[in-house]
Order: C-alpha cells, then sequence, then structure tokens
C-alpha cells in the first residue's frame, strides 16, 4: 500500500469496464495512449498503477570459490583443498580427508538445482556438514542430488533415515568444509537467514530458472526469510513470472505464480491493479523530492513523480 497527498501523480495504465487484463497484450495495439499520469485521488479501481520492470543482462557464467572462502586454502589441479600450516617454516600442505571442490563453478542447471534444494531443505552442520533433509517419499530427489553433487562437484555423501517430531525423513549428507562455508557464504544457513547471492540477477537465465524452480518443489514458495521472498520475487520477474506474494503467512511469506492478479507483465511495466482508494485526514510532515531533468521516481514499487 501507498500513502500520499491527494495530488500526488502516479503512472497509470487506464482499463475500461469492458476489457479484460488478458487481452490487452494481445489486442489493444493503441494501448500506450492509455497509460496516464493520474492525480492519486483519481485513480479508481479500473486502473493499474505502473512499475518498471527489471531488465535482465547476463554477466555472470561462473564464480570463483575462493572469493567465498575464508579458510586458508591450496588449489591444486582446479581444485581448492584447506591448507594445513607444517609445523616449521611457513609452509602449507593439503589437510588430511579435506574434500576438495572446484576452483571454479560454472553457474549450469544442474548447480542451479543444487543450490535450489539447499535454500529449501539444506542446512549446515557443524560447519563441515551440508545437509539436505526431505521426506521418505523423496528417496528420487535424494538419489539424484547425491549424483549432481559427484558430477559437479566431485564430493560423496552418505544418507541417513533420521527419527524427529514423530516422523521419519531422509537426509542426504556432504562431509566438506569447503562445500559447507561455500554454501553457507553464497545462501546463509538457518530458515531466517537464507537469501539468495548478491549479483544473482546477472546469473544465466537457466540458472535463475533452476534455483526458482527446485526451492519451489521444496518449499512450495514458503519461506520466513525476508529477504529470500524479496530476491525469489524479483527472479520470477525476470522469468517473465507473475508473483504473488501472501504476507502473515504462518510465521513467514508464501510466494505463488499468479493467474488473474497481483502483478501483470505488462510491455516494459509491471501493472498492479488498485484494490481500493481511500482518502482519510491525517496531520503529518510531508515531502517533495526533485529528480534532476525528468522529475520521475519509484516509491513502494509505483512510478511517480511531481
Amino acid at each position: 500500500s501507498i500513502e500520499c497527498t491527494p495530488e500526488h501523480p502516479f503512472l497509470v495504465l487506464e482499463v475500461p469496464n469492458y476489457q479484460k487484463y488478458g487481452d490487452i497484450h494481445d489486442k489493444w495495439a493503441d494501448v500506450e495512449k492509455n497509460i496516464v499520469w493520474k492525480r492519486a485521488d483519481a485513480i479508481t479501481k479500473n486502473d493499474y498503477v505502473l512499475s518498471t520492470r527489471p531488465q535482465y543482462i547476463e554477466k555472470t557464467i561462473c564464480i570463483q570459490t575462493k572469493d567465498f572462502l575464508q579458510k586458508k586454502i591450496l588449489i591444486d589441479n582446479n581444485r581448492i583443498y584447506i591448507a594445513r600450516k607444517l609445523p616449521w617454516g611457513n609452509k602449507y600442505v593439503k589437510a588430511a580427508n579435506s574434500q576438495s571442490i572446484p576452483d571454479v563453478i560454472n553457474l549450469t542447471k544442474n548447480v542451479g538445482e543444487i543450490f535450489g534444494w539447499f535454500l529449501a531443505e539444506g542446512h549446515i552442520q557443524n560447519n563441515k556438514y551440508v545437509c539436505f533433509t526431505l521426506g521418505t517419499h523423496e528417496k528420487d530427489i535424494i538419489d539424484r542430488l547425491s549424483s549432481l553433487i559427484k558430477s559437479e562437484f566431485g564430493l560423496t555423501s552418505t544418507r541417513e533415515t533420521i527419527s524427529s517430531n514423530g516422523g521419519v525423513s531422509l537426509r542426504l549428507k556432504v562431509g566438506s568444509a569447503l562445500f559447507a562455508e561455500l554454501l553457507q557464504s553464497l545462501f546463509g544457513t538457518g530458515s531466517y537467514n537464507k537469501h539468495l547471492p548478491d549479483g544473482f540477477t546477472t546469473y544465466p537465465i537457466e540458472f535463475i530458472n533452476s534455483v526458482y524452480t527446485s526451492w519451489i518443489r521444496g518449499d512450495a514458495g514458503v519461506s520466513v526469510s525476508n529477504t529470500l521472498i524479496k530476491q525469489m520475487f524479483l527472479a520470477m520477474l525476470i522469468l517473465g513470472k507473475q508473483p504473488h506474494l501472501k504476507l502473515n503467512y504462518g510465521e513467514g511469506f508464501c510466494l505463488q505464480e499468479a493467474k488473474n492478479f497481483s502483478a501483470k507483465l505488462f510491455k516494459n511495466y509491471l501493472a498492479y491493479r488498485v484494490i481500493s482508494n481511500d482518502s482519510f485526514d491525517d496531520a503529518r510532515e510531508v515531502y517533495n523530492f526533485s529528480v534532476e531533468d525528468v522529475d520521475t521516481y519509484i516509491v513502494n514499487g509505483a512510478i511517480v513523480h511531481n
């Protein structure tokens, strides 16, 4: 919701009563003439408030693993190992039983699938184990994750059957302190702290879609992480999907692909249907912003100007 003075202008798509939104993009050749600036107090329930649609530019196809690690490391044959200092001199060697990981990670569909499942069902144990916990009916997913982690990272994993909260679950466990630190650095750990990496919007579309799809399969779009929900909302827009966010969903949020409500993709805009427009009296301090040349800016997702 947005609160503003009555005369404040918004960029609005006017839609006649008889016109269904789903027909706009296909049938309105001159629809741009229906995009107008409107005072806040003149906006009606037939209007859509417009916001900018994020523009996608792919810049990053791989990441340098060492950039996400704090441990002292050694690189050998394109693999990263934990370094152990010898008791004499200043020489380091590979630590024993150090499960190495690639020094460069290509952001492929398969890697995105692993990362998406970690966001949904993964956690870090004792800073040296990466764990994926799923239902007993999801053995095929456990098998696939084990295979992908082996092929993409060269890491072996073990399977466990665990009992918790009166039920039984399957757990895939990967023993690698480097892998654990990498995932914790990229995505956080703990339900409230999960997030996507900075700059994820420049990653390949196929990778972003794989992360999103796996996360949806695992968590059905539900999260208590405010940061992750906002990032997945943006990811959906980049993927050309229509996000619908439910607030106060239990202890968190629920993000779903909309069909007939919430943000609509329209040309270079996101269109939000006006649910209500109410006026009220309130004595408060208000501000005028001036943006050089265009006098246009975005507030709470809406395009406005003075």
